[in-house]
């Protein structure tokens, strides 16, 4: 039996077509569609009252980071779809023809899905071509604080390269990058990036050195994922594994391996019990 919650707004329909009229690079259908959407939820919308707001998460890292970061003074809810994912597509489809407008669509979805870094990351790339290079900055951190997944991290760390090389800042902006390969060591960005480096100043780029935590330190850039981050995922995985369910304890610990390459998470994964306790919740 399906438990999906009853679509009154005609989303997922209406999100399937425009992805079609987009994948047709039909801007104007796309946009049509899904402001029709929009339309339609607006019109009766969740609205957050005295008692609760309504935000949407994947997964509970995600819910839990949110209570983390914001400290809500009110109960969150889970809104039954991802209403923010339908403002994020409609920034994305303005990005040609209305910055302004694009990055107002996108701080909506942010205010309703917070902790998806994607968002963030459409947004700095809005400012980029602006060459707000404050703005892309700030939502670059923005996006840090939140990241979970390596691939979040590294375009982090990627952003950070693109602001150090629109500064003429070469060596540090290589450093980066060969930071972002060690959460993400297939992108071909970084890769690229680093031999138009190498093409350009003959030399073969800047690694990280002794000198660059320093370095890191004074421009106020992480040198690593957010710590913050990782000890969410590791409590949330110790307690799922305490409960009973040690198959979302092992998600939440890979996340916590791969942001870290801990050989001692690596070894609680390994232990872990082969099957969930209680598989029926």
């Amino acid at each position: 039996m399906d438990n999906q919650p009853q679509d009154k707004y005609g989303y997922d329909e209406a999100i399937q077509n425009t992805i079609a009229e987009q994948q047709e690079n039909n801007t104007h259908g796309a946009l049509m569609i899904l402001n029709t959407l929009i339309d339609k939820y607006e019109a009766n919308p969740y609205v957050d009252d005295d008692k609760a707001e309504y935000r949407y998460f994947d997964n509970p890292l995600e819910a839990v980071l949110y209570q983390v970061m914001a400290e809500p003074t009110k109960e969150v809810e889970q809104m039954d779809r991802n209403f923010g994912y339908m403002y994020a597509l409609r920034g994305m489809l303005l990005f040609n023809d209305d910055k302004q407008k694009a990055i107002e669509s996108l701080e909506l979805a942010h205010s309703l899905t917070p902790s998806e870094p994607k968002i963030f990351f459409e947004i700095a790339e809005d400012y980029r071509v602006l060459e707000n290079w404050d703005e892309f900055l700030a939502y670059t951190r923005k996006a840090w604080e939140i990241s979970y997944l390596t691939e979040d991290v590294a375009q982090v760390f990627r952003n950070f390269a693109v602001y150090y090389l629109s500064h003429d800042d070469i060596d540090f902006a290589a450093q980066l990058l060969f930071i972002s390969l060690a959460y993400e060591q297939d992108s071909d960005m970084a890769q690229s990036t680093l031999s138009q480096i190498a093409e350009v100043t003959g030399k073969e780029p800047t690694q990280p050195d002794d000198d660059t935590g320093a370095r890191l330190e004074k421009e106020n850039i992480p040198a690593m994922a957010n710590h913050t981050v990782i000890q969410v995922a590791m409590d949330l995985g110790r307690s799922a594994l305490e409960e009973g369910f040690p198959t979302q304890a092992q998600e939440l610990f890979q996340i916590v391996y791969n942001l870290t390459g801990d050989d001692a998470v690596q070894k609680m994964i390994a232990d872990l019990p082969a099957a969930d306790a209680n598989p029926e919740v």
